[in-house]
C-alpha cells in the first residue's frame, strides 16, 4: 500500500534521486510517505539505516538526509541539470556550513576546487579556494568550522584567521566575500591581491579625525 502511494506522487527525477541514494544498500524498505507544506517525504529504511528523502516543490530542491551521516545532500530537483549532488550542508548549534559540489569532468586539471557558505549567527561568507598542490585538508577545516567554541565570526579577518589555522594554504588561491557588506579578501600563495574591508577602513577614519 506505502509501495503504491509512492510511486503515485513521486515523479522521474525524484525516482532517480532516490535510486542514487539506496543504490549502496542491501535492504531497502519504504516505511512511510507523506506531504508537509511543499515537501514531500519519503522515509526509507535501508539496511539499519534511516534516511529521509525530502522534496521541496517550492524550491525545487530535495533534502536527503540520515540518522548516521552528520550533513544533508542536497540535489536540484530541475530535471535539465546535471545529475549529481548539489550541495551539502552541515549544521551545528548558531553555524550552518553549506558545501558546493564541485565537479570536474576534466581528469587532467590536478588543482582541487573548494567552495563554501558559511553561516555563523547573522554573518555568511563565501569561501572559494583553489589548491594547486593538493595539501587542503577539507575535513580539518570542516572540523574547524564547526568546531563548539567558535561562537562567533565578526568580519573577513576572523574568517580567514580560523582557515589558516585549520591548514597551510602556502598553495592556494584564496577568495573570502563577507556577504553583509561585500568585503572581499582575495589572495594566491598567501600574497594579497585584493583587500576590501569596509569596518578596517571606517575605524581608520574615525582615528584620523
Amino acid at each position: 500500500m506505502i509501495e503504491e502511494e509512492f510511486h503515485k506522487l513521486c515523479d522521474s527525477h525524484l525516482l532517480i534521486i532516490i535510486n542514487d541514494v539506496i543504490k549502496d544498500y542491501q535492504k531497502n524498505v519504504i516505511t512511510r510517505v507523506s506531504f508537509e507544506g511543499y515537501n514531500l517525504n519519503v522515509l526509507i529504511k535501508c539496511d539499519d539505516e534511516q534516511i529521509k528523502v525530502s522534496s521541496n516543490y517550492k524550491k525545487m530542491q530535495t533534502y536527503v538526509s540520515s540518522n548516521k551521516k552528520e550533513y544533508v545532500m542536497i540535489y536540484d530537483n530541475h530535471s535539465h541539470k546535471i545529475f549529481d549532488v548539489k550541495e551539502y550542508l552541515y549544521q551545528k548549534n548558531n553555524k550552518s556550513l553549506v558545501k558546493k559540489n564541485m565537479i570536474n569532468h576534466d581528469l587532467d586539471i590536478l588543482e582541487k576546487e573548494y567552495s563554501y557558505s558559511f553561516y555563523i549567527n547573522d554573518k555568511c561568507f563565501d569561501i572559494n579556494l583553489l589548491d594547486y598542490h593538493n595539501n587542503f585538508d577539507e575535513e580539518t577545516f570542516l572540523n574547524y568550522c564547526l568546531s563548539k567554541y567558535i561562537l562567533s565570526i565578526n568580519n573577513i579577518d576572523e574568517m580567514y584567521l580560523l582557515i589558516v589555522n585549520s591548514n597551510d594554504i602556502t598553495g592556494c588561491k584564496l577568495e573570502i566575500i563577507d556577504k553583509s557588506n561585500d568585503d572581499i579578501l582575495l589572495m594566491c600563495f598567501k600574497i594579497i591581491l585584493k583587500y576590501h574591508y569596509v569596518t578596517a577602513i571606517y575605524l581608520m577614519i574615525n582615528k584620523l579625525f
